[in-house]
């Protein structure tokens, strides 16, 4: 039930995003596959490794405006 809902409130989320920027980036803990499911799922791709805002590695994920 809430795997729809979440799906639809990152469309929403993401498409008033795009108003203002051309790229959403997301940092996902390494070990949070169910996230980066969710994230690929929604058409993010994986562009890499880094710190995030506290120095922990996490997996950088990038979802494109479309044109």
């Amino acid at each position: 039930m809430g795997g729809a809902f979440n799906q639809e409130m990152k469309q929403l989320m993401l498409r008033h995003a795009f108003r203002f920027v051309t790229s959403v980036i997301f940092l996902v803990g390494p070990q949070n596959l169910r996230s980066q499911k969710a994230l690929e799922k929604i058409g993010a791709v994986r562009v890499g490794t880094g710190p995030n805002e506290r120095g922990h590695e996490s997996v950088l994920y990038r979802i494109t405006a479309p044109r």
